[in-house]
């Protein structure tokens, strides 16, 4: 009798212990973006922040990228459980809304909507504007080249002319200082005179570029008008 009394002790002991042990499962990560849908005003060239909150806990990694980003830049910081996203207006008006995603390590993300503004002004910079140096298409490109040469044509002397910079693989964007008038360095592209534009050699300070990665070129002065597509280059 004893010892049926003991081992009943002993399976309640262990079930006891069970319960005991056992834990809820973690709640699953929410991202809330706040606003969730932003339109751009027709002149509106400052970077716009939106806000990313975490419904648990503390972001340890988070990227932010847009459907197109030949047409905005993005940048990202976070603190705890709140991000900032700082969304750049490079060719903001026209088109379709852009869709700019953001995602944490959990794999959660968040969308909102960016509303491009109606413009009717014509372009100043000209599509024929190209990147001179390093060549168009050039590959094995040192990760801290620092600059890009570019013959910009235009209607009129280009004025607040910046590059914005792509990585195709992944829509990460980069951006570079404003161009200035400079001369062509040795062994630069030499483009075949364009009767009617303006041309002008410009060249910009650039950050460093990522390892490996197929980068497009732009230059934009005026989100009101479409960004030029200058060339591509690889790391």
């Amino acid at each position: 009798m004893s010892t049926m009394r003991g081992a009943f002790l002993t399976a309640v002991a262990f079930a006891g212990a069970g319960c005991a042990g056992s834990t809820s499962p973690a709640s699953p990560v929410v991202l809330t973006a706040s606003p969730s849908s932003y339109a751009f005003a027709l002149n509106e060239t400052a970077p716009k922040a939106i806000t990313v909150s975490r419904s648990v806990g503390s972001f340890s990694s988070v990227t932010a990228a847009t459907s197109d980003s030949t047409r905005f830049g993005t940048s990202i910081s976070s603190s705890g459980g709140t991000a900032i996203v700082s969304v750049l207006p490079v060719s903001s008006a026209g088109g379709s809304p852009t869709t700019l995603t953001v995602t944490d390590g959990s794999g959660a993300y968040a969308t909102v909507s960016l509303v491009p503004a109606l413009c009717g002004r014509p372009d100043n910079l000209d599509y024929r504007s190209q990147l001179i140096a390093p060549l168009p298409g050039a590959t094995g490109v040192p990760t801290n080249l620092g600059t890009l040469y570019s013959a910009v044509y235009s209607q009129v002397a280009p004025v607040g002319t910046k590059v914005h910079l792509s990585v195709a693989a992944t829509n990460a964007t980069l951006e570079g200082g404003p161009l200035q008038v400079a001369t062509p360095p040795p062994g630069s592209a030499t483009p075949a005179p364009i009767a009617g534009p303006v041309e002008t050699t410009m060249i910009a300070t650039i950050p460093a570029l990522p390892s490996g990665s197929a980068i497009r070129t732009q230059l934009y002065d005026d989100p009101c008008e479409g960004a030029i597509l200058t060339g591509t280059l690889t790391t």
